[in-house]
């Protein structure tokens, strides 16, 4: 009986909260960028429009970061925060596999781990006030905590974009000019001979 209550539970949250999730990450991104405030409709609309994909996708990343977790904790902390992008990536580059999309989240994430963490920590004492008002002020919390998110993403994505621009925009360095010597006419009385020819 609990075996199958258990199972249950983990198939629901795969099968519907797993794409719930992305959909709701994304329907914030999609507020912050484009400000679209039909959050249920984009909630629904991304999440299940490209359902199997993100469902492995998404399922991908919980069982790698479980595995990491199981090796050390730490570990596993460091390792949520590189696949913290994948949701994102899922939705806006469905040509990728689940595979490339965390390879991608790793990237993307790499050197600014730290920044997220910070941003996740910045969140603990609204959290902890949330629990002593019995979860309501949630409904306020999670939405702000999902928007920080999403700007995160966006921001790392414009960061990139002026990278390359940057890259592109720079010159290669010229050659330095070739001095051109001026051609000074020799004395003709060079080529006077030298010896006396008089006979």
């Amino acid at each position: 009986m609990l075996f199958g209550i258990m199972s249950a539970t983990l198939l629901l949250e795969i099968f519907l909260l797993y794409p719930l999730e992305v959909g709701f990450a994304n329907a914030f991104k999609k507020l912050h960028v484009e400000g679209d405030a039909e959050l249920a409709e984009n909630t629904f609309r991304l999440g299940f429009k490209n359902y199997s994909h993100i469902v492995l996708g998404i399922l991908h990343m919980a069982v790698l970061t479980l595995l990491w977790t199981l090796l050390l904790i730490i570990p596993g902390i460091i390792k949520s925060f590189s696949y913290a992008m994948t949701p994102f990536i899922l939705v806006d580059r469905p040509e990728l596999s689940t595979r490339e999309a965390i390879h991608e989240s790793r990237r993307m994430m790499k050197g600014r781990k730290w920044d997220l963490f910070c941003l996740v920590l910045s969140f603990i004492g609204w959290i902890i006030l949330g629990i002593f008002t019995l979860f309501i002020g949630y409904l306020w919390l999670v939405p702000y905590m999902q928007t920080s998110f999403a700007a995160f993403y966006q921001n790392i994505l414009e960061e990139e974009k002026v990278e390359m621009a940057a890259s592109f925009s720079t010159a290669a360095p010229r050659p330095e000019p070739v001095k051109v010597r001026e051609f000074e006419p020799s004395n003709h009385d060079d080529y006077a001979p030298k010896e006396d020819w008089t006979v």
